[in-house]
């Protein structure tokens, strides 16, 4: 029996017998096979040139504060901007935020997950997370072929090279709005409480790495540019003041706040001030014991790295996300253990620092 394609010649059917290329030349089945061959050597040379293309324009691609990343083994990475330190090219600092459960160490058990796709991830960042030590135990080790040798507190140097996908807050923005219902309205009231425009917040967060619109526990969503971010904060005091923000925050965490019934968790991103340590060096050179700072200049204070000034005329310079935003002028904090450092930035000048590359928490007293 033929297989009968539909090809109309003289108004009638043309069937092909099945057994067609059996009765041709040799000729014939050579020209057939290399033919065949031909073909696939041009669909594996566009698979190979889709890949290259879309990994070049992921190594030239910005990334700004709050970009989720994934990396070619599944760990899903939340990006503290586009600098990195003298001596480390071609990489991204961010911080480790979702981990495939199945890679997890025998024992060890994670309270939150998020589904992407087919796939189960646990959330090993923030308060319900791993520890520092843990990071430094079971996550870097493990990722030592696609993250520098040099890690500051949790933050990696993930190489460019190594990313599969770049999901900005900026873009996701829209499909935020446009597909979520209620979403849209929220958000512009929200941003003119802010005193910002609209166009200037991103959505970031567990929400973008899922990349489904969706109310969670709480949204996060970043500020973009200094002036926006300045103004935003302040008016995020004298809402919580005035009560159209929520006085207090969500537990155990300071900048989040409930406005209209739902939470919301801001982030602050500018690039000039994410960018000064790039092409710089961090030297840790000791530590002190039972340091009070008194706060003088919290400008720099919502944004990562974090520098807070200080009336002992050096910097507190800190690594810790949770400390972005957290103290303001006037402050007296009590730190148990203290880093010293000295920053070398690009332009070669120094600065001898108090550090926070590590566990050191700072109570206001």
């Amino acid at each position: 029996m033929g297989i009968t394609f539909n090809i109309m010649h003289n108004q009638k059917n043309l069937a092909i017998p099945n057994n067609f290329i059996e009765h041709q030349p040799q000729t014939y089945k050579l020209g057939c096979l290399c033919m065949l061959y031909v073909l696939d050597v041009i669909i594996a040379a566009r698979l190979v040139l889709s890949i290259f293309l879309r990994k070049e324009k992921i190594m030239g691609k910005e990334v700004i504060a709050g970009s989720v990343l994934v990396s070619s083994e599944g760990t899903i990475w939340y990006a503290c901007g586009d600098w990195a330190l003298r001596g480390i090219e071609n990489v991204i600092p961010c911080v480790p935020a979702y981990v495939l459960k199945s890679s997890l160490p025998d024992g060890l058990t994670l309270e939150k997950q998020i589904t992407v796709g087919r796939h189960v991830y646990a959330k090993i960042f923030g308060y319900h997370g791993l520890s520092l030590a843990q990071h430094r135990e079971y996550i870097f080790p493990r990722m030592n072929r696609i993250i520098h040798q040099v890690t500051v507190g949790r933050v990696a140097f993930l190489n460019r090279k190594a990313i599969e996908h770049i999901s900005d807050p900026r873009q996701f923005r829209e499909l935020f709005l446009d597909k979520l219902e209620g979403a849209r309205a929220t958000f512009q009231r929200l941003a003119e409480e802010l005193r910002i425009s609209i166009i200037d917040i991103g959505i970031s967060g567990s929400v973008l790495a899922i990349g489904s619109p969706s109310w969670r526990h709480e949204i996060d969503f970043s500020v973009m540019g200094a002036e926006n971010c300045s103004v935003a904060f302040h008016m995020l005091t004298e809402n919580r003041l005035n009560g159209v923000f929520s006085k207090q925050s969500m537990p155990p965490y300071h900048m989040p706040f409930a406005f209209e019934g739902k939470w919301f968790d801001p982030h602050f991103s500018d690039t000039s001030k994410e960018k000064v340590l790039n092409g710089g060096s961090i030297t840790l050179g000791g530590s002190l014991r039972k340091v009070i700072l008194r706060i003088t200049d919290d400008s720099n204070g919502i944004f990562f790295p974090t520098f807070y000034g200080t009336e002992k005329g050096k910097r507190l310079l800190t690594f810790r996300p949770s400390h972005r935003g957290l103290y303001r002028n006037g402050d007296r904090v009590y730190f148990e253990n203290l880093g010293i450092g000295v920053v070398t930035y690009a332009s070669g000048l120094c600065e001898e620092v108090y550090l926070v590359v590590n566990e050191e928490w700072g109570e206001r007293i």
